[in-house]
């Protein structure tokens, strides 16, 4: 299985997430209205679905990563 590395941002920390490609499983959006930028970039290098998680949450077990905005 192919993955990716998602490096951390600016004033983030860590060393990033290497996520596999074409899972099967969802990008979860915890960022208000609209789903993050984020996610949807995130959604086109893994080939995953994007969910908006104000509209509806999946299993945990479906899901890839989430990208939260709490500001």
């Amino acid at each position: 299985m192919n993955t990716i590395l998602i490096p951390p941002g600016p004033g983030g920390y860590g060393k990033g997430l290497w996520l596999p490609v074409a899972s099967g499983k969802k990008v979860l959006s915890l960022t208000g209205r609209e789903i993050h930028p984020v996610a949807i970039e995130i959604g086109a290098l893994t080939e995953s679905e994007i969910v908006n998680g104000f509209a509806s949450i999946p299993p945990d077990e479906e899901l890839l990563c989430v990208v939260i905005n709490c500001a």
